[in-house]
C-alpha cells in the first residue's frame, strides 16, 4: 500500500512543522508592521501553536499597522 502508517505519519509531520514555521514567520513580520512587541507574539504563536496563532489574530484585529498603504 502507498500510503501506509509511516509514510502518511511522516508526510503528516512534514505538513504541520511546515505550517507552524509559516506561521511563526508570517506572525513576526505581521506584528512588527503593526508595530507590536513582534518577539512575544512570536513566542507565542510557537509554543502554543495552533491556539497562539489564532489568539494573535484575534488580537490583530484591534489594531493597525504602523504604514497603512
Amino acid at each position: 500500500m502507498f500510503l501506509d502508517g509511516r509514510i502518511f505519519n511522516g508526510l503528516w509531520s512534514l505538513i504541520s512543522i511546515g505550517l507552524a514555521a509559516w506561521a511563526v514567520w508570517w506572525t513576526y513580520r505581521d506584528a512588527k508592521s503593526r508595530g507590536m512587541t513582534a518577539w512575544v507574539w512570536t513566542a507565542v504563536a510557537l509554543l502554543f501553536f495552533p491556539l497562539g496563532f489564532i489568539i494573535y489574530l484575534i488580537v490583530r484585529a484591534f489594531s493597525k499597522p504602523k504604514n497603512p498603504a
